[in-house]
């Protein structure tokens, strides 16, 4: 009977051990479109999991054997049912793996000193109180490891793939230890060492959790001065505006007073009953009039400003180019606006003009739609040949690196700030880009 009910113990640490790992998988890759864990497979996964444990155990010892095909199931879960970079989930399928074969080297080879007892007689001999204690006690550190380290992973991380390479070198060669400081404690080895062996794994677990704060404090330094960046090229933009602001403000006193010279001469020639000439006289200045193009008007200035000014930019290297949007824009800041339609459009030219073909029809196609919840902003533009398969990651094409190279950047970033979605692809030699936003 004895017997009977240890085989079920076991079965369900093995149960357990398995739904931890899925719902850490699941916890760390999960976004808010994320179906629930149980319709991710999640408890699926859990159930496979703790299969495969168990008929590793019954061929060897778990913590010193078949990690490598745990984290391989891992591993493929995390390819077929969630989302997440190939470093994301290569990291999450490592670490609670990692994490286990430390923890549970420690307290196999703590109870093993307790009960001077061998390793393997305390693993695979006669069930007993320390056999006990050492799964439930194992069990328990590794729930709460788990959770203590979800909680933290949760803050977003702004970690580069340099960073994410340590941590998986880190890890790598903590499991290689774990699983070597174990092979050598099966033997009968003195009591003297198997207390430097207990000592190295706390070492260890020491160096994974400094590794852990340092990767943790890059992040966040890696995050700032990314933020300081963004905020240079946004004041940036600010002043770009402020001046377009400023220049065509010079522009319509200058075009007032050509127009009252216009008006001057119309109302002398029309006095002196010489209409042709004062016909002639408009012919020949209606390009005055036809200096200010207005593309758009909507309520907002800010809008009105960046689309008029870009579309007469783009009108200069012949371009054409057409808009459409709505005329309400509440819920979005003003600056957020401005950078936004500033770098799409500023994007759409540079590539119209650098990818098209010079026999070929530029064009530009602006569209604004909108309703209670989310804004969309629309734009595409020719192109003659694919951007995405040259340059996926949309590079800066421009020689000053330094200067420019954040416009897809802050485009992301403001899609991220209102819980939006981004988008950039190609169809029927157009390069489309789409940025969703919703309102605050």
């Amino acid at each position: 009977m004895i017997v009977i009910l240890w085989t079920l113990f076991e079965l369900l640490v093995n149960l357990y051990q398995g739904v931890m790992v899925s719902y850490f998988t699941y916890n760390f890759l999960a976004t808010s479109e994320t179906r629930p864990f149980w319709k991710s497979s999640g408890v699926a996964f859990g159930i496979v999991l703790a299969v495969a444990i168990t008929v590793t155990n019954f061929i060897t010892v778990f913590e010193s054997f078949g990690i490598a095909l745990f984290i391989a199931i891992t591993f493929i879960y995390s390819l077929l049912f969630l989302k997440g970079t190939l470093l994301r989930k290569a990291f999450v399928a490592l670490f609670p793996f990692a994490m286990i074969a430390i923890i549970s080297s420690f307290f196999i080879n703590f109870f093993a000193t307790l009960s001077n007892k061998p390793l393997l007689e305390l693993l695979t001999g006669v069930p007993g109180f320390y056999r006990f204690a050492l799964l439930l006690t194992g069990q328990i550190f590794i729930a709460y490891f788990f959770i203590t380290t979800l909680n933290t992973l949760k803050k977003k991380c702004d970690l580069g793939k340099f960073e994410w390479l340590l941590i998986f070198v880190i890890f790598i060669i903590s499991i290689v230890i774990a699983l070597f400081l174990n092979l050598i404690a099966l033997d009968n080895i003195i009591d003297r060492d198997r207390q430097f062996i207990v000592m190295s794994i706390v070492g260890l677990a020491v160096m994974n959790i400094t590794t852990y704060y340092l990767v943790m404090n890059l992040s966040v330094k890696n995050k700032a001065v990314k933020e300081n960046e963004l905020l240079k090229i946004q004041q940036a933009y600010e002043r770009q505006y402020i001046n377009n602001a400023k220049l065509e403000y010079e522009t319509i006193m200058k075009l007032k007073h050509d127009f009252k010279a216009h008006y001057a001469v119309l109302h002398t020639l029309l006095v002196d009953n010489k209409v042709e000439k004062a016909l002639q006289h408009i012919e020949q200045n209606s390009n005055t009039i036809n200096a200010i193009n207005t593309y758009i008007e909507t309520n907002n200035d800010v809008v009105n400003a960046i689309i008029n000014l870009k579309a007469t930019t783009a009108k200069a290297f012949g371009i054409q180019i057409s808009c459409a949007s709505v005329s309400d824009f509440t819920g979005i800041d003003d600056i957020d606006l401005c950078n936004l339609l500033s770098n799409m459009l500023e994007n759409a030219i540079t590539a119209c003009v650098d990818n098209a073909n010079v026999h070929s029809e530029k064009q530009i196609h602006l569209k604004i739609s909108a309703n209670d919840l989310r804004c969309v902003f629309s734009i595409k533009n020719t192109i003659n040949k694919s951007i995405l398969t040259n340059n996926p990651n949309l590079h800066t094409t421009k020689k000053d690196k330094k200067e420019h190279g954040y416009g897809v950047k802050i485009i992301r970033t403001i899609a991220c700030k209102y819980d939006g979605q981004y988008d950039f692809y190609e169809e029927d030699d157009f390069f489309y880009c789409t940025v969703t936003l919703r309102k605050k």
